[in-house]
């Protein structure tokens, strides 16, 4: 860790940190609220009250949505330690549409959220709490493509855990699902009825939350349907999701590009899926993506690597 130390011998002047905002009642809130709503510009009302223009802002808003009564949020003394259930629905819904933007929410991030959205100052560990809490309810989801591959499925649903691996009879693998992306083709299981066919895949965990940014990563109806199937293990009955092709996408005549191809292999290497299932994934023909700069193509090389860089021996 490298310490850098301050000079002793030469006095600086100390700065003052600026004097934090008193706590405004709600009689303060609302008079600055009426008078936004005559007409008066916030940054005007805000400056006359010695207030912050956003803080000016979201008094309004919270007026506008609940009255006289959202004007009483953050009032109480002390720091709210956690949010009544109407809240926590509330911020579910606000994490969940986080995580379909951009799959990454932090404790920082949803400080942030919580404070904006419901005045209340919370520290970054207690945030990081409410995140574990609203990331526990889980479904078990069953990859049997490319998502097999854990680092491929966590750029897309961060907290996806407890990998296991199952074997579904009856069923086989195709490379026919016309992708609406790069029409190239992507995995699809179908039902043989076959006792000679079986598709082995990997069973996850992930979070019910994050389950919104992996329907958007698969194209959930755009090519992809979504089904509740039960399955048996150790003598107890669980439900898993899994994304089947839509019979108007399936086209024999395609091929995956080589990068999907890689990605559907090194998800069942990683996992120990038999080797001749292996060697018959790897039989299959696949083409090159001459699309260099395609954001599909750059995610799988990326997950690729990191899947690369995990079997390396760490050095000390």
């Amino acid at each position: 860790m490298r310490h850098i130390s301050m000079p002793t011998k030469k006095a600086y002047p100390s700065k003052k940190s600026p004097a934090p905002r008193p706590q405004r009642s709600p009689a303060h809130r609302l008079r600055s609220v009426k008078l936004v709503l005559v007409g008066e510009p916030i940054a005007e009302v805000a400056k006359k009250f010695g207030d912050a223009r956003r803080t000016v802002a979201v008094w309004v808003e919270w007026f506008k949505k609940d009255g006289e009564a959202g004007l009483e949020r953050g009032t109480r003394p002390g720091r709210p330690s956690t949010l009544n259930p109407s809240e926590t629905k509330k911020l579910w819904g606000k994490v969940a549409e986080a995580y379909k933007r951009s799959r990454k929410v932090s404790g920082g991030t949803l400080l942030k959220l919580i404070k904006d959205e419901f005045g209340a100052t919370l520290t970054r560990r207690q945030c990081e709490r409410i995140l574990s809490r609203l990331n526990a309810p889980t479904k078990k989801y069953f990859a049997y493509g490319s998502n097999m591959l854990t680092h491929r499925l966590r750029a897309r649903v961060p907290s996806a855990d407890n990998p296991s691996r199952f074997a579904l009879n009856g069923y086989s693998l195709r490379f026919h699902k016309r992708s609406d992306n790069d029409g190239s083709a992507k995995c699809n299981i179908i039902n043989t009825g076959s006792t000679k066919d079986v598709v082995h895949g990997i069973i996850f965990d992930v979070p019910e939350i994050q389950s919104g940014a992996l329907d958007r990563a698969e194209g959930l109806g755009n090519g992809y349907k979504k089904e509740t199937w039960t399955f048996e293990t150790g003598g107890q009955s669980h439900d898993m999701f899994v994304y089947i092709a839509e019979p108007s996408y399936i086209n024999e005549s395609l091929q995956p590009f080589e990068w999907y191809h890689k990605l559907v292999i090194a998800g069942a290497e990683q996992h120990g899926l038999p080797v001749k299932y292996v060697t018959k994934l790897k039989s299959i023909s696949f083409r090159e993506d001459h699309d260099l700069e395609r954001k599909e193509r750059k995610d799988a090389i990326k997950a690729l690597a990191a899947y690369t860089r995990s079997k390396q021996p760490h050095k000390r």
